[in-house]
């Protein structure tokens, strides 16, 4: 589960020697939790890696205020520059890419820390400095209704900023992607006025679900009602608006709709979440529950299956993506060369003209396709060199290689 939260700097190890941690009532609010990676209810410790991260981030927002002043104190027109690109890179799009993608955790963190830890505010100051004597706990606490605040405006402001530049038409502006674009990163905008919205709305399906797992802890079955009515809402939502947009459009076998994929997904979700139910109270029979335990654990599998195949589809696209874009470029550089020196050669007498066809095996490999491509590897002087019937001018010495492409 570190992999899985992001955990990769393995914060449990080595945390506890820089902020004290360590209290003897500090558990997992349940073992659903505990094999969640949410192990704890203090917030540094739930979030792991992701506190390092924040850290981080944070201090690169005062690099970039550091970085104003400077621009003002010294007006040299390159820091400006790099101010402004280091700006729009690591201003608002770097904390909105953040806080979507750790969405979770920080909410996770944040809610078990103030429900549990802080028993939702309904405590005395006496009893709020016993829970936080140790200035971990208190760093802890402080962070958690920090981050539990930020988590609960943050959509709020997302979506204010895409109604103003909505209204304004500037949605689809270079500038706007430029500083926001994030926010409607993969989404077919422009398709229907609720599109743009639609990874905000993403954040507001978490939280809500996110708030049953924490606050309903003793209600399994209305977790799992609740979570079946939203998902069904966002398959509708899908199959209606068809919100993200496909990246896929190299190879027909390849193609994969981002869309129809969502969709299949929620299915899985839906069916899981039925088989959930039945393994509550209302199925009493051991040996059934033993086979729709099976069931649900393919349900699993399928789902983990399917997404790793597609990510591994969209791995292999993207690399032949760019395989062709830069033969395609080479083949560019290759075609002006080929212009120039064909255009020189005109303007010359005639002279002897080297083969590189001698310089080169004749032979070709049985089953390849194969290109000549000219490499400069040498200072000389003017001469004429021919490629098959092309004639071409160089200042220094050449040779062609052959290059196998599959």
């Amino acid at each position: 589960m570190d992999l899985v939260y992001m955990d990769l700097l393995q914060t449990d190890l080595w945390i506890n020697n820089i902020i004290d941690l360590a209290s003897e009532d500090d558990n997992a609010i349940c073992p659903s939790f505990k094999l969640a990676g949410y192990s704890s209810k203090l917030t540094i410790s739930n979030l792991g890696s992701t506190f390092v991260f924040i850290f981080i981030l944070i201090s690169f927002q005062v690099g970039l205020v550091l970085t104003k002043i400077l621009t003002v104190l010294i007006p040299i027109e390159r820091f400006k520059r790099a101010y402004l690109k280091a700006k729009n890179r690591l201003y608002w799009n770097m904390l909105m890419r953040f806080a979507i993608q750790q969405y979770q955790a920080i909410m996770i963190s944040s809610l078990v820390c103030i429900y549990y830890k802080l028993d939702g505010f309904n405590l005395s100051q006496a009893e709020f400095l016993a829970r936080t004597e140790s200035l971990g706990q208190k760093i802890s606490a402080y962070t958690g209704i920090a981050l539990f605040a930020g988590g609960f405006l943050a959509p709020i402001a997302m979506a204010g900023v895409i109604y103003k530049h909505q209204r304004a038409g500037t949605l689809m502006t270079t500038q706007f992607n430029d500083i926001y674009g994030t926010l409607i990163d993969g989404l077919r905008v422009g398709t229907h006025w609720i599109v743009p919205y639609w990874n905000v709305i993403t954040l507001f399906r978490w939280a809500i679900q996110i708030s049953a797992f924490v606050l309903l802890k003793e209600a399994p079955a209305v977790q799992i009602i609740i979570n079946l009515i939203i998902s069904h809402i966002f398959t509708i939502l899908v199959a209606y608006l068809r919100p993200l947009a496909s990246r896929s459009s190299l190879e027909a076998w390849g193609k994969i709709d981002e869309n129809h994929f969502k969709i299949f997904n929620e299915i899985l979700v839906t069916y899981y979440l039925v088989f959930l139910l039945l393994l509550t109270d209302i199925t009493s029979d051991f040996e059934l529950r033993i086979q729709i335990g099976m069931i649900e654990l393919a349900i699993i599998s399928l789902c983990v299956l399917s997404n790793i195949l597609k990510a591994g589809l969209i791995g292999i696209k993207e690399l032949r993506r760019r395989r062709e874009l830069k033969r395609k470029k080479e083949l560019h550089i290759l075609s002006q060369v080929q212009a120039q020196t064909t255009q020189q050669t005109t303007e010359q007498p005639a002279t002897t003209i080297p083969d590189l066809i001698e310089v080169v095996p004749a032979s070709r490999p049985k089953g390849k396709r194969i290109r000549r491509r000219l490499v400069i590897v040498g200072p000389g002087v003017n001469q004429l060199y021919r490629v098959d019937d092309v004639m071409m001018n160089f200042k220094s010495y050449v040779q062609a290689q052959y290059l196998q492409q599959y």
